[in-house]
């Protein structure tokens, strides 16, 4: 949750043609500027009487409403707070709310469930700010053995640590749920840990098995650094160690802190002996503006050692990740690879988003990802990223091509009442090549020509991704990066191929010779959702999300394939997908 918000926060037909063919800039600034300025605010408001953000009201057919993608029912949402699984297998995610398109520091918990990751349930409000202040970012723990003396008679206490603002201090607050989640009773004695200054927020919690203590880390945003705390009983802590990095030039927000498995070769088990712990950055991204870094590391109960003093290694190459959390789940689900969700947009432009003004609402949440540690880049410990298992949300096979040539074609999907598609590209190379071998996928308007683009080029021994949103004219910012680029992919383990290439009869047919060649394989699977791009490189190694706004709606999917030499070739498939909303 950042300061204020910077004060304003404060189709299914195929036709072939083959052949020839205002920033929001974090400045760090002393604690009482921030009262000031908050105190300044006469529209500043700390609570909220709204018990519900009137899903019943919500529209979810607009044009550029997601369909796989969370948003919230009405008005504004930032960052997913809260995440866990419930005893029955239930998903529970929390998120900033403001019932207001212009909230300043007014937030309350707003709660929404799922079965699948996909399909949500809108709730109500769960946490409301009251007069010790509005309800800020945290997460959420399952307290089994009533560790906190709340739960005499249960072992699924749901306890929830978020930051209580004011204008006087940022402090963590405790409450606690009776009920799985849905209903919230604020502890007594809050807060429980209070420096009596700003810039201090963002607790998450979790249990640490090996010392049979739970620990918390929460950032001092503006001083850059990260404490650690531990409690026997979740209400009372002691600090016992910080972490920070010289290479985060802007405030730390939002930690995460959870164990990772590194997956040291595909078919070895999982060392589970590292930490992930990823700082949200309002600058120094990978594009200049806000991010999510990580870093990984062993800990021994208090203390966090990173294994190196890398501050470049980042969750999500794109302009429009921020404020990612990890689900909280038990017993043997807590074996398995850590799941996260993130807010899809950037600082630079959170608020100036069309959606407010023409729909009724602002922001959406990533897709949830599964995670884990390998060793694939040269600097090692890379964060494998790959979404939730979206196939139960497949309604209609698009296309499914197998070792394509050079060509193209361009599929309608107008009538896909969603307007969201999964898409997965593979190309496969003799390794060395001679010049520019380029697959790439656009998304374009038949209204107003607008699209979107993304695609993998070869050039040598070079492989590049680039995604672009250049062409999405409605919608602009001076502050806006507009192309993306991921250099030096690494390929995955060779393979064979039995080339396949388009004729010049538009029909698809095999080559006069087919053989086998010792191959390099580069993989692009992802998801677009009427207004958002994620993809997935490599099986995850790196993950690239970007947001647009075209006027038109986007309704053709056009994939264009060049300079494949001999031994080369390219899958395709496409799915068309239900909408999350749709019931």
């Amino acid at each position: 949750m950042r300061s204020v918000l910077c004060a304003s926060l404060g189709y299914l037909g195929l036709q072939s043609t083959f052949g020839g063919q205002q920033r929001c800039v974090r400045q760090d600034r002393h604690p009482t500027d921030v009262v000031e300025a908050a105190q300044q605010n006469s529209q500043l408001q700390l609570t909220s009487a709204i018990t519900t953000p009137r899903a019943d009201d919500a529209s979810y057919d607009l044009p550029w409403r997601p369909q796989v993608h969370f948003t919230p029912p009405q008005d504004f949402m930032n960052d997913p707070n809260g995440l866990f699984r419930d005893e029955d297998g239930l998903w529970h995610m929390y998120y900033q709310y403001a019932p207001t398109l212009n909230p300043g520091a007014l937030k309350d918990w707003g709660h929404a469930t799922s079965n699948d990751l996909y399909t949500w349930s809108n709730q109500p409000i769960a946490i409301s700010g009251d007069s010790y202040g509005a309800v800020w970012s945290g997460s959420i723990v399952i307290d089994v053995n009533n560790t906190s003396g709340f739960f005499p008679n249960q072992s699924n206490g749901i306890v929830a640590f978020y930051t209580n603002y004011t204008n006087a201090q940022e402090a963590q607050a405790v409450a606690y749920s009776h009920d799985g989640g849905y209903t919230f009773t604020k502890y007594a004695e809050n807060p429980i840990i209070s420096l009596n200054q700003h810039g201090f927020r963002d607790p998450k919690v979790i249990w640490h098995e090996p010392t049979n203590h739970w620990v918390m880390v929460v950032s001092h945003a503006d001083e850059r650094f990260i404490a650690f705390y531990t409690s026997e009983n979740l209400t009372s802590w002691t600090q016992v160690s910080t972490f920070t990095n010289p290479g985060v030039p802007a405030a730390f927000e939002c930690p995460q802190f959870v164990p990772m498995p590194f997956q040291t070769s595909p078919s070895a088990a999982p060392n589970n002996d590292y930490y992930l712990l990823a700082i949200s950055t309002s600058a120094g991204g990978p594009n200049g503006s806000s991010g999510v870094k990580y870093f990984p590391g062993t800990f021994n109960g208090t203390h966090f050692f990173p294994v190196d003093d890398l501050a470049t290694r980042y969750m999500d190459f794109g302009q429009d990740t921020y404020a990612t959390a990890f689900f909280y789940e038990l017993g043997s689900a807590a074996a398995n690879k850590p799941i996260s969700i993130s807010w899809a947009t950037s600082l630079s432009y959170a608020t100036n988003v069309p959606t407010g003004t023409a729909e009724g609402w602002i922001s959406a949440m990533s897709v949830a990802r599964t995670h884990y540690f390998a060793n694939i880049t040269s600097s090692g410990y890379d964060l494998i990223s790959e979404p939730v298992d979206i196939t139960p949300m497949h309604d209609s096979l698009l296309s499914s091509e197998q070792d394509l040539g050079n060509g193209g074609m361009a599929i309608d999907y107008s009538t896909l009442a969603s307007g969201a598609i999964s898409f997965s590209v593979n190309l496969t190379t003799a390794g060395q090549t001679n010049g520019n071998e380029t697959v790439q996928l656009i998304f374009s308007s038949s209204t107003t020509s607008e699209s979107i683009s993304l695609g993998l080029t070869l050039d040598g021994s070079s492989a590049t991704f680039s995604m672009s949103r250049a062409n999405i004219t409605s919608w602009t910012t001076s502050f806006e990066v507009t192309a993306f680029t991921k250099s030096n992919l690494v390929p995955l383990s060779s393979t064979s191929l039995s080339r396949r290439s388009f004729s010049t009869t538009n029909q698809v047919q095999f080559s006069p010779y087919t053989r086998q060649i010792k191959t390099q394989a580069y993989t692009l699977n992802g998801v677009i959702d009427r207004t958002i791009l994620e993809v997935f490189l490599n099986g995850g190694v790196d993950a690239g999300t970007m947001i647009f706004f075209p006027k038109g709606g986007l309704d053709t999917m056009s994939l264009n394939v060049a300079g494949l030499g001999d031994g080369s070739g390219v899958g395709f498939e496409a799915w068309g997908l239900k909408s999350g909303w749709s019931s």
